[in-house]
């Protein structure tokens, strides 16, 4: 202790150093891809901080920073706060939820439309739980579906870009536009064994599950396409009741041509 009579030879500075307490607050902490977050930094006692945003991307030390994700996840995000001289620290943690994100894409059938041809969208998108198609018909600029596989007739003949907006359960959208979706033809379609009215030909059951009878009117050209367009089984067929087996065909959607017609066919187990 201090003995001197002299009380200002005694007198000492005491620094007092605190702990620092790293917070933080974060806004949003939920959404769709790409998420960008607001990261405002709360901590007391602290000169300097280091920021892992839990993806694999590189650390900031920035204050407040701003971080975008760009891939659907749970990301665990830690502050680092360091008090003068890095001789302590304190970490916090919370948790960013990114929503996986829907992927748009379609088919059309057939690939070229020819003159009595109704087009046939089917939606390939993955993910997806509400769907909003654009025609991009300038006649009818109107024209839109919300199912997730819909038909639409072009009158005219022309190149049409048509547009698939999807969303899932979560609120998140992605959307595609595809310029010449739809390439119409003025002419009728080609056939070797020449044409007939829808009506002359019925092909039922429509759901089937094991196969399906087509009563023609005349000898007549079939082709099997699944929902991509790809071709998977031909006939040539007499005038007639015929059965075709299709037990062998996986549950989803097909198109048959049949003559100069297109049937949308429905597999079920």
């Amino acid at each position: 202790g201090c003995t001197s009579w002299n009380t200002a030879a005694c007198e000492t500075t005491l620094v007092i150093s605190y702990r620092p307490v790293a917070a933080f607050s974060a806004t949003p902490v939920v959404g769709c891809p790409p998420l960008t977050v607001q990261f405002t930094n709360q901590s007391v006692y602290a000169n300097a901080y280091l920021w892992d945003f839990g993806d694999g991307s590189p650390r900031s030390s920035d204050q407040d920073p701003i971080h975008t994700y760009t891939t659907s996840g749970e990301y665990t995000v830690s502050l680092y706060a360091f008090s003068a001289g890095s001789t302590d620290t304190a970490t916090v943690q919370t948790q960013v939820v990114v929503y996986p994100r829907p992927v748009a894409d379609f088919s059309v059938f057939p690939p070229v439309l020819y003159e009595a041809d109704t087009a046939y969208f089917v939606s390939q998108s993955q993910g997806a739980t509400a769907w909003w198609w654009n025609f991009g018909d300038p006649l009818n600029p109107s024209a839109s579906s919300t199912q997730p596989n819909p038909t639409y007739y072009y009158a005219q003949p022309g190149r049409y870009t048509v547009t698939l907006i999807v969303e899932n359960l979560y609120g998140c959208r992605d959307t595609l536009t595809r310029p010449d979706a739809v390439i119409k033809l003025p002419n009728p379609a080609p056939t070797a064994l020449g044409s007939f009215a829808r009506e002359a030909f019925q092909v039922w059951p429509n759901p089937f599950s094991e196969g399906v009878y087509l009563r023609l009117p005349q000898e007549t050209d079939l082709t099997l396409y699944d929902s991509r367009a790809s071709k998977l089984a031909s006939w040539r067929l007499s005038a007639g009741v015929h059965h075709l087996p299709l037990d062998y065909l996986a549950e989803g959607l097909y198109f048959l041509r049949v003559g100069p017609w297109t049937l949308k066919l429905h597999k079920s187990n």
